[in-house]
């Protein structure tokens, strides 16, 4: 009877191993597929108009969601959290020009955002990328009802969790987003007292300190100093943008920030 019960025991381990293997594996495969099809996100290009054909990354998010849907492996749904979340940035930045879309990929990201930070509270990539689409879809949102849906304050908490967890992550990603919602969320007395373009300022020094070469905090940094009257800082960063050779994050984010700084650079000095 002993003899038995060893053998059904060692039985049941054995198809729990099997089971367990092929869960991990099938999840490996995913992860797989899913990041070959991010890496070629930009493999149908229109460099001109910085628009990319949707359909890679499309299916990079459905692998990413499946992982996060069958996957009882927290190390590997962690990885696909924030990975979908950087993938929805993606998109909404680079597949479409009609605002509509992209508010509704950059809300699709929030919704599964808005879960994937109970499930990972503590991970700086999950919060920082959370926060960063949350930022984005405020910003292409109306300002008036972004404050009314509570989006600036939303932000605010995170970047401060994000500083508090590494305030080196994502190039200085913490510091990036509160200095850059400092910029752009208005001063109105009592109802959102707390934002500062001089604290805007502050925030984006410290992350150009920690990450100078990053395109993002020159941008932003160069913006807000635009808005305190430091027109030659400012267009000093601009044109050292536009000016520069190397690729400093990827083909599309370059070109769409070079674009940006262009016109910034047009705007308050013609001539250049």
């Amino acid at each position: 009877m002993q003899s038995n019960n060893l053998k059904l025991k060692i039985i049941g381990i054995g198809y729990l191993l099997i089971f367990t293997f092929s869960t991990q594996s099938y999840a490996d495969v995913l992860m797989a597929k899913a990041d070959s099809l991010f890496d070629q996100r930009y493999a149908v290009f229109d460099k001109k108009n910085i628009l990319a054909d949707k359909t890679n990354i499309s299916q990079s998010i459905a692998q990413y969601k499946q992982i996060l849907d069958t996957s009882a492996d927290e190390k590997e749904k962690h990885e696909a959290a924030w990975k979908i979340l950087r993938a929805y940035f993606l998109k909404g930045l680079f597949t479409t020009t009609d605002k509509d879309q992209k508010l509704k990929i950059f809300s699709e990201a929030v919704s599964i955002g808005e879960k994937l930070i109970i499930e990972f509270p503590e991970s700086v990539d999950v919060n920082c990328w959370f926060g960063i689409v949350l930022g984005y879809m405020g910003e292409i949102d109306s300002k008036i009802h972004a404050a009314r849906n509570g989006i600036p304050g939303r932000v605010k908490k995170i970047a401060e969790k994000v500083i508090t967890l590494d305030k080196n992550y994502l190039n200085a990603g913490g510091y990036r987003m509160y200095g850059r919602l400092h910029y752009v969320v208005p001063f109105v007395p009592v109802a959102m007292n707390w934002p500062s373009k001089e604290k805007a300022v502050d925030y984006l020094e410290k992350a150009c300190k920690i990450a100078p070469d990053d395109f993002f905090n020159e941008l932003y940094l160069a913006e807000a100093l635009l808005e305190r009257k430091q027109k030659d800082r400012a267009v000093q960063i601009l044109e050292s943008i536009v000016n520069a050779k190397e690729i400093h994050h990827d083909i599309a984010v370059d070109l769409f920030l070079k674009k940006k700084a262009k016109l910034v650079l047009d705007k308050v000095s013609p001539s250049k």
